[in-house]
């Protein structure tokens, strides 16, 4: 366990939000990383679509707050009908969550979340080729 685990856990989180995190913060980071990347490229690919800087907001908002409803983060999906359950599971970013989930709380290897991380590398891939192809160079 290293410093800043014992720091994080023995203090704040525990004395704070009495959290015990049982997971490597190491998985937590190359999760999180590569997750972040898909939305990265999802920026991306939304502003290379849109014609202003003032349309792409909008429409950036019109896909992450859907997925952010929809993917467990704040909800729990298990509440939700079983039609929405099925189309939300293939959400890029119900595959972060529940990778991170499970390492921080139940202390899953990156073994363990191997379908959750081939779900973020599919999108990964999906993304960076919708970013790729929607870019632009263009000089004002």
């Amino acid at each position: 366990m290293g410093l800043w685990e014992i720091i994080f856990e023995k203090r704040f989180g525990f004395f704070l939000f009495h959290f015990h995190f049982a997971g490597n913060l190491l998985y937590m980071l190359i999760v999180g990383i590569i997750g972040g990347g898909i939305f990265l490229a999802m920026g991306l690919a939304i502003s290379g679509a849109s014609k202003s800087e003032e349309t792409a907001a909008p429409i950036a908002n019109l896909v992450s707050l859907p997925l952010m409803f929809l993917s467990g983060i704040f909800f729990s999906r298990s509440n939700m009908p079983e039609w929405l359950q099925t189309i939300t599971q293939y959400s890029p970013l119900t595959y972060v969550a529940d990778a991170l989930r499970s390492i921080s709380v139940d202390g899953a290897s990156l073994w363990a979340v191997r379908t959750d991380l081939l779900g973020i590398f599919v999108w990964l891939g999906i993304m960076v080729v919708v970013a790729t192809r929607r870019f632009k160079w263009e000089v004002v």
